[in-house]
């Protein structure tokens, strides 16, 4: 099961676009569509697999361009210590209505480095407790 790494990340979903907050590294990174769909399922715990299952039906787009575009923002978030596996098996997916597939855009996980000094002088939130290095 993946998840978010919620004790080190500030995140909203606010009208289709998440907006992430790394409190140790006070990175700031923003998904939309279907890359906000994405994070919403890994603050609850979700896998690869649930993900293609549940996302890929829901645009206009192949399979195959879901499952690489997929990967590649999964391996980002990775390299960016935003998400972690866990233990366990990820909740029971909650059952959605049919519609017609939605427009597809290839998620894209944006990095913003500007504002690490702004974010150190005035946190969003109470920094986690850094461990001491030798």
């Amino acid at each position: 099961m993946l998840r978010a790494r919620s004790n080190e990340i500030a995140s909203s979903v606010i009208d289709g676009e998440a907006t992430l907050i790394h409190l140790t590294t006070r990175v700031y990174y923003a998904l939309d569509g279907v890359g906000a769909e994405i994070w919403l399922a890994l603050q609850a715990g979700t896998s690869r697999d649930r993900l293609i299952e549940e996302l890929a039906p829901k645009y206009a787009v192949s399979q195959d361009a879901f499952v690489t575009d997929l990967d590649s923002l999964l391996a980002a978030m990775r390299a960016e210590n935003l998400i972690e596996d866990a233990e366990g098996d990820p909740p029971a997916p909650v059952p959605l209505p049919q519609t017609a597939p939605l427009t597809y855009v290839a998620p894209v996980l944006q990095r913003f480095d500007d504002l690490q000094e702004q974010l150190a002088l005035d946190p969003p939130l109470p920094m986690p407790p850094r461990t001491a290095t030798r």
